[in-house]
């Protein structure tokens, strides 16, 4: 699904579990370790500050929604996913 047709509706909270796992494994800079929730961003898949930035830019845009950088603190997968549900999805 494109992010034109994710940006027309309400994102669900598979949609959202599923950008992020797509979209850190495509940044990760180790490329032979899993992406699973409790992957930490750093330790397990050696992100750096300015991918975690660059990390939360490709979720604005895939998702279309504001995520505030300093959420970006997210330490695993999951962590990650979480933010992103707060920013995305309706209260």
């Amino acid at each position: 699904m494109d992010a034109s047709a994710l940006d027309q509706r309400a994102l669900s909270d598979s949609e959202i579990e599923q950008a992020v796992v797509e979209i850190v494994g495509a940044l990760a800079p180790d490329k032979g370790v899993a992406v699973a929730p409790d992957a930490v961003l750093i330790d397990d898949l050696g992100f750096e500050s300015a991918q975690m930035i660059e990390l939360g830019f490709a979720l604005e845009r895939r998702l279309g929604c504001q995520l505030k950088q300093t959420q970006l603190g997210a330490t695993t997968v999951a962590d990650v996913a979480a933010v992103v549900r707060a920013a995305c999805l309706p209260e």
